[in-house]
């Protein structure tokens, strides 16, 4: 009888965990939330060096539906912005590929024309800042993301994305593009 009652309880539980995998990797229809900056584990990046996983997406994979709207939401307990921009960084240098240069230098005032980069200030490129319905990018992009009530007026914490036919049979990788080595995709099928 015992020796029942155990294998009855390790095939549930080896059920109970093959299930949850297979729902996990059902592609979802509706609405998904995505967390960002939602977890404080550590991991290990790039180089070694140890971080917390608030700097991260939660989860970093999904499986969609043509149709579906996905809603990244800031979920920090600080006030720090994130963005989803779906570029690919380099592995080598976090530098990202298909958009402008996230930092750039302008002249300060009095100083055009000196070639002393101490004579620059250094701004971030408007198309990462707003999102890109409103900076015209030609890349999606959410713009930053506050945690709620923890960035200037007017800011948001959320940002959704509805994706349509022509993501289809695609997985569509994006990060952070103030924390390159946050990234998630989303696989989207028909």
């Amino acid at each position: 009888m015992r020796g029942t009652v155990v294998a009855l309880a390790i095939g549930v539980l080896v059920l109970a965990g093959t299930t949850g995998q297979t729902l996990l990797a059902a592609p979802m229809s509706g609405t998904v939330n995505v967390g960002v900056g939602s977890d404080a584990r550590m991991t290990v990046v790039p180089g070694g060096t140890r971080v917390a996983l608030n700097h991260a997406y939660f989860p970093a994979r999904v499986s969609v539906r043509v149709g579906t709207t996905v809603v990244w939401t800031n979920r920090h307990t600080i006030p720090e912005p994130h963005t989803v921009t779906f570029l690919e960084p380099d592995p080598k240098t976090g530098e990202f590929r298909g958009g402008p240069p996230f930092f750039f230098g302008r002249p300060k005032a009095g100083k055009e024309g000196s070639k002393n980069p101490a004579d620059l200030e250094w701004l971030v490129h408007e198309q990462y800042v707003v999102p890109n319905q409103v900076s015209g990018a030609k890349f999606r992009n959410s713009g930053f993301i506050f945690p709620p009530r923890m960035g200037p007026p007017g800011a948001q914490s959320s940002w959704r994305y509805t994706f349509t036919e022509m993501d289809a049979g695609k997985t569509l990788r994006y990060a952070c593009a103030l924390h390159p080595w946050m990234t998630g995709s989303v696989v989207v099928v028909r």
